[in-house]
């Protein structure tokens, strides 16, 4: 489908599974100019990254990785996670348990941060269900227009029990280790 276009609703639609996508992916199908993601079984267009996305993956991914321990948990970047029965998202970074997935995407997540500048409906919407389905602990959704981090935690069923606004102070990954998050020093980057 061409960028922006939308699926009829009156064609039948079967979803991709996540092994579906595993072997799109296996068979070469997908390119590497193919810029997309699994979401609830449609393959989405991701979006270019502007260079004030770049530069706060690029920042937090720095500060996580030199303080979490290496046998405590995994810091992934711009990398996929693999959330059966629909979805392969690649979220902007996920903290994941400690181990080398040269076998298999991560399943189990214990944060994930996505940074939204014009993702912020999809971040907060889809992505928001998404993740709390899979039971992610807490998600992070680092608003750049906005200058506030949308901060989800206790998942039940497709929905986070709580999503409170942080626009400043500090915010701690809930891993062991991992250093506070200076949220005013994040969002001065962008000055």
């Amino acid at each position: 489908m061409p960028m922006g276009a939308t699926a009829d609703v009156r064609i039948p639609m079967r979803p991709i599974t996540v092994e579906d996508y595993e072997r799109i992916v296996d068979a070469g199908i997908l390119g590497d100019d193919d810029r997309v993601e699994l979401l609830n079984g449609q393959l989405s267009e991701m979006s270019p990254q502007s260079p004030e996305h770049a530069g706060i993956v690029q920042w937090l991914t720095k500060r996580l990785i030199r303080g979490i321990a290496d046998d405590v948990a995994e810091v992934r970047s711009q990398l996929p996670v693999r959330l059966p029965p629909l979805s392969v998202p690649e979220p902007d970074i996920a903290i994941v348990p400690a181990g080398v997935y040269t076998r298999g995407h991560p399943g189990e997540l214990v944060l994930v941060i996505e940074i939204a500048f014009s993702s912020r409906r999809l971040d907060l919407g889809t992505k928001a269900e998404i993740y709390a389905a899979a039971g992610v602990g807490e998600y992070w959704v680092i608003d750049i227009p906005a200058r506030v981090v949308h901060v989800h935690d206790a998942p039940a069923g497709d929905r986070y029990g709580s999503c409170r606004q942080v626009a400043g102070g500090t915010l701690r990954p809930p891993v062991a280790g991992a250093p506070a998050i200076d949220v005013d020093e994040l969002f001065a980057l962008l000055d």
